[in-house]
């Protein structure tokens, strides 16, 4: 599918737009998804500075492999 841009919708009062999804070809306006996708958007944002902040000690060696054993 390739790189999309989201590009929120501008609250101007003169100048109103829709959010649109784009690539370097295509271009589609969001009218009633437009809402739902910000909003994933910023849950997703959530959820990574929440795993980024939780993660930040790891027991792992540098190969990947747990420092301790694991509980069966």
């Amino acid at each position: 599918m390739g790189e999309w841009v989201f590009t929120p919708a501008v609250s101007h009062p003169l100048k109103a737009s829709n959010a649109t999804l784009h690539d370097k070809d295509r271009h589609v306006d969001l009218w009633y998804s437009a809402s739902l996708l910000e909003d994933l958007l910023a849950r997703l944002d959530s959820i990574e500075a929440d795993f980024a902040t939780t993660s930040t000690t790891t027991d792992v060696t540098p190969s990947g492999q747990p420092k301790r054993p694991l509980l069966e």
